[in-house]
This record gives structure tokens, C-alpha cells and sequence, in this order.
């Protein structure tokens, strides 16, 4: 069977199959492991390229569940996993629940937002989340874990741990407070706007700067970031500075973090191509495909890209999107 992501390479599993409840996936699961196939769970496909034909089963995530809770000082909002992170946000701001507006026109699930600590202009899921409900594939109990215990980091979630893939999501309960105060942390906001600023120029600003930033998939498909921005060590953040003394750090570098565009960039691979495998040229830090990109691509393309920025920075870059291979995730 045949199954579509946002990168645009359809992808072959012996079995796929939609799941809207915890029984359902459980059935599915016994029945991965009774027949020793390799087991996916994937929600929207917005970070995940197949390089090569699944030999298992892939299930796909459509728990749709939604509770919204209103509490004296903040509203509590239990969300299925399955639902689509873009919409989920949309709608709350139709109810005039504001504290999203940040993360507005993010694709993928719900629960890749957990699992991936997404975020962007200055805010992250974990800033919002209350606790993250799973399944535990070995014993098929619920476990519940609370935000400190989800162990965010940046793009990092404790369900990225080869020790906790047994545990898939199936809901998150999100704590938004009632007191709306603009977060204008990112530097981009903060040039834009002052603290009297309106939520509709918020998400009109990020809407702009995403559609300018990241390509349409239906043009280009693409994951959005392919790379991680990478932390870096006081010594080489000063090395940066030292060497690109024309060009304004504060931009660049935050918190020791180096925008992996930027880096790409330096190294003049924008427009780089293998195959049908592309770094876009207006954000490097994106592979786009022309529309016969192979897995082959993919993999030679951004092995090229690591190993030039580390010759020129020492820094090693890490991916961002999920890459599968025959028996599942390729780390």
C-alpha cells in the first residue's frame, strides 16, 4: 500500500492502517507483532521522508478527540493526538482563546508537536502543555506524563528515546491562560512590534513571514526544516563572531544557537541539487523536491550538507525531519 507525505515521495508498507481510538491501534499493534513486522504509528507526515519500502506496518493516527475545560484563570484543552496542529490553533482563536497564536500555520499532528517539542517565534509546546497522555505498546495501560517529566529540550521530547518508542501518543491536555499578553520574544517580533500590538498582527505578521520562509509542499514538497539549529559551545559562538564580524551575532546566534540556514549558507549550498533533492534557495535550511526526488537523494544531499558545514565550523548538524528506512526511523 502506498502512503503520501508533505516531502512528496509516496512510500510503499506491506499494511496501513487509520486508527480513531486507543482499541483500535491496540489491534493493530498485536497484530504487527504476532506477524514480527517492523511497527510505525505517523500522524500527519509533515516531518517524515521514506528513503526506502517499509517492511511493516504503518498506522495512521486519526484520534480526534477534543475537551476544552474553563478554569478561573486559565482554560485547560484536551486534544486527541491525531488531530491537525494548524487547525486545533485556528480554532481555539476563533473562540477567542489566545496564547497559540505563535505556533498559527504549523502543519503536522498534535502529537508530533508533543514529541518533537515544536515551536517557533518564541514559544514551544512545552510552554503550554499541562501533561502528555500515552499508550504503552507492552502492557497496553495508559501512562500519563506530567510536563517535567516529558523531559523537553529543544526539538527533544523524552518519546524520542529509543527507550520510550514502546509509548505512543494518544492525547495532550494544553494550559492556555485566560490573560492574553503578546510573547515577543523572537527577535523578528520584537523589531515589529511593541507590547500594545494586536493578535491579529501577530498571526498576519508569521503568516507573511511562512509563506515567504517555507515553501508551499503542493509546489515543493518539502518538511519544513530539515536541520536542527545547532547549539554551540562559547568557543566556537566567539569564533563565529570573530570570523563574520560584518554581520550582527545577536541575529544568529541565541542562547548558543546557531540558525542551521545560516551555516548552510556560509557554505554556498543554496541551490545545491543531487537528483531531485534541492537546498531552497531562499531558506537553506530546507530540502525541497522537484518532484522525482528518490531517497537516494535525500540521504546524499544532506550527508553533503553535513559534512561541509562541519569542514568549515567544526559544528555537526542534526536532522530535524524524520527519515524511515525499511525497518523504521533511521538515526
Amino acid at each position: 500500500m502506498k502512503i503520501y507525505t508533505t516531502f512528496g515521495i509516496s512510500a510503499k508498507a506491506k499494511l496501513v492502517y487509520k486508527f480513531d481510538s486507543i482499541d483500535q491501534l491496540k489491534l493493530i499493534w498485536n497484530l504487527a507483532k504476532n506477524k514480527s513486522y517492523p511497527f510505525l504509528v505517523l500522524g500527519n507526515r509533515s516531518k517524515t521522508i521514506f528513503i526506502d519500502k517499509f517492511s511493516g506496518i504503518i498506522a495512521l493516527n486519526h484520534i480526534k478527540a477534543l475537551k476544552i475545560k474553563e478554569c478561573k484563570d486559565h482554560h485547560l484543552i484536551y486534544v486527541g493526538s491525531g488531530n491537525n496542529w494548524s487547525d486545533l490553533v485556528k480554532m481555539l482563536l476563533n473562540m477567542e482563546i489566545y496564547g497559540l497564536e505563535n505556533l498559527s500555520f504549523i502543519p503536522g499532528s498534535v502529537g508530533a508537536a508533543a514529541i518533537q517539542n515544536m515551536g517557533a517565534y518564541g514559544i514551544e509546546f512545552k510552554d503550554i502543555c499541562e501533561y502528555v497522555d500515552t499508550i504503552d505498546l507492552s502492557d497496553g495501560k495508559i501512562k500519563r506524563f506530567y510536563k517535567e517529566e516529558c523531559q523537553f529540550k529543544y526539538r527533544e521530547s523524552i518519546f524520542k528515546d529509543i527507550k520510550y518508542k514502546k509509548f505512543v501518543v494518544v492525547s495532550v491536555c494544553l494550559k492556555v491562560s485566560k490573560i492574553w499578553k503578546p510573547i515577543l520574544r523572537h527577535e523578528k517580533l520584537m523589531r515589529q512590534f511593541q507590547n500594545n500590538v494586536k493578535i491579529k498582527d501577530i498571526i498576519n505578521f508569521i503568516f507573511k513571514e511562512r509563506s515567504q520562509r517555507i515553501p508551499n509542499p503542493s509546489v515543493f514538497g518539502n518538511v519544513g526544516s530539515f536541520f536542527k539549529n545547532p547549539t554551540v559551545s562559547q568557543e566556537i559562538s566567539g569564533k563565529i563572531k570573530k570570523k563574520f564580524p560584518e554581520y550582527r551575532p545577536s541575529y544568529f546566534i541565541v542562547k548558543n544557537k546557531v540558525h542551521a540556514g545560516w551555516l548552510i549558507k556560509r557554505c554556498k549550498l543554496q541551490g545545491k541539487k543531487i537528483g531531485g533533492t534541492e537546498v531552497y534557495r531562499n531558506n537553506p535550511s530546507i530540502l525541497i523536491n522537484h518532484g522525482y526526488s528518490i531517497g537516494k537523494d535525500v540521504m546524499r544531499l544532506s550527508r553533503y550538507i553535513i559534512c561541509k558545514v562541519f569542514k568549515k565550523f567544526g559544528i555537526s548538524l542534526e536532522k530535524e525531519a524524520i527519515l524511515v528506512g525499511k525497518y523504521g526511523e533511521i538515526n
